[in-house]
């Protein structure tokens, strides 16, 4: 009978255990499953192979409709729901019950024109925020969302992962040199709905504030036949450019840089860094 007794205890313990672990979890909601991003998110947190950093996390329920009229995002919303129950994910029916049952979120929405109206009710949930690309759909919505993030004193983060690679880190944090100027490539297909390089030109603009810095003082575009070629002047005369490619379908290569003839005449380096050139002084 003791024995019975404590067989029942331990497991009793044991149970209570592992369900206090699992509530020590920091649980992320996910709002918006019409876009792959959130169930390659989702898979750094729910796979099999979590890294150690992401191991106090893990995301537990996702609300999955974001916009009904790109046909892009709402056709896709199905598969990754599905995607995302595989992962052990609970799919709520309002952003309002997933609010309720995570720490964390993480706006993965596809449409811009949504994201006010999501971030304001994360925000007076008090849940600390991660909005994916687009931003918005335009500069005043942008400004918008970070006013109110201030207003409810809830952190708001939005940016491309480019900024995080590992040779756009070397040459923001100085290893290559000083940096004289920067010409960034990437693709940069439209979406009606939102302003045009705001859809997808982040990559490439990311890239080049990462690596020339703050103090763009001016900024001129041109836009033809499915290109933009945007010059920004920095307040110490640095000149960055960013040329986005609608029509480009993965990596642009730039073929040639600089003849090694002339680059023997001059102590200068051109270093190519994902889709970009950027330009050096040892």
């Amino acid at each position: 009978m003791r024995r019975k007794v404590l067989f029942i205890l331990i497991m009793g313990l044991i149970v209570l255990t592992l369900e206090g672990q699992e509530k020590a979890k920091k649980r992320i909601g996910i709002i918006g499953l019409d876009t792959k991003h959130s169930i390659d998110f989702a898979s750094m947190f729910n796979g099999v192979d979590v890294k150690t950093e992401f191991g106090d996390y893990r995301v537990t329920v996702a609300y999955p409709w974001g916009s009904k009229t790109i046909e892009i995002g709402y056709t896709r919303v199905p598969g990754f729901t599905e995607d995302a129950k595989k992962l052990g994910i609970k799919i709520a029916k309002s952003i309002d019950e997933l609010l309720s049952q995570v720490d964390y979120v993480l706006l993965e929405t596809q449409d811009g024109n949504l994201h006010i109206d999501q971030a304001l009710a994360v925000f007076k949930a008090g849940k600390p925020v991660f909005i994916d690309k687009p931003l918005a759909a335009n500069l005043n919505d942008v400004c918008l969302i970070y006013e109110l993030g201030k207003k409810y004193k809830v952190p708001v983060f939005a940016t491309s992962s480019f900024r995080y690679t590992e040779p756009v880190l070397e040459i923001s944090g100085g290893k290559k040199g000083k940096v004289l100027g920067a010409d960034c490539f990437g693709p940069c297909e439209e979406e009606p709905s939102h302003a045009s390089l705001f859809w997808y030109g982040i990559h490439g603009v990311e890239m080049l504030f990462t690596v020339m810095g703050t103090g763009c003082e001016s900024v001129t575009r041109t836009h033809v036949n499915e290109t933009d070629l945007v010059v920004g002047v920095w307040n110490d005369k640095r000149v960055g450019t960013y040329r986005g490619c609608a029509l480009a379908k993965g990596p642009i290569t730039i073929s040639e840089v600089l003849p090694t003839a002339r680059q023997k005449q001059y102590p200068l380096t051109i270093t190519q860094v994902m889709d970009s050139m950027v330009l050096l002084k040892k």
